[in-house]
């Protein structure tokens, strides 16, 4: 099956990623079904569609972390605010977590990390949408398997607060 994303501008399909299959979890669904949900379980609104071969992703509001967690190596984090208007700044907090947790949090989202530490705020400049930020991971072997969490507090100006998605990585050899 091929994805097929249907819409009026560039701009829309520019707002959604694909994902492999192994970054989520695993539903009860037909190989060639899609279905409309709030996959990251932020409650922010992002309209994520399943399919057999992956996850489409909206990036308009969104943490993401492209490449693999090892000891040694840098993890880069990226933070999406696509498509704000003119004279918006949007800044993320994030902080890093070894737990999860989901608690449900009126008019920001959905809580799902228990906060040990803050990072550094990423400013992310319009129109490009995209913040980037990499913190080097001790080169210590015992570190792998070890899961770690960041979830970041957006900041909109002007606008307002909302929590982004959790991203979740593990640390591999």
């Amino acid at each position: 099956m091929s994805w097929l994303l249907l819409a009026t501008s560039s701009a829309l399909a520019q707002q959604f990623a694909v994902l492999p299959r192994g970054h989520v979890p695993a539903l009860p669904e037909p190989a060639h079904s899609v279905a409309a949900l709030d996959a990251d379980g932020d409650g922010d609104g992002d309209l994520d569609l399943f399919g057999a071969r992956g996850l489409l992703v909206n990036r308009l509001r969104q943490l993401h972390a492209p490449l693999l967690l090892g000891p040694g190596y840098d993890w880069r984090i990226d933070a999406y605010a696509r498509f704000a208007s003119n004279g918006t700044t949007d800044v993320f907090v994030p902080w890093l977590s070894l737990t999860r947790t989901a608690i449900p949090v009126p008019g920001l989202g959905t809580l799902g990390i228990v906060p040990h530490a803050p990072l550094p705020a990423l400013v992310v400049p319009q129109p490009a949408g995209v913040a980037s930020a990499t913190w080097p991971v001790p080169n210590t072997p015992t570190l792998v398997g070890l899961t770690l969490h960041v979830q970041a507090v957006q900041l909109s100006f002007p606008g307002g607060l909302r929590l982004s998605s959790v991203v979740s990585d593990t640390l591999v050899r």
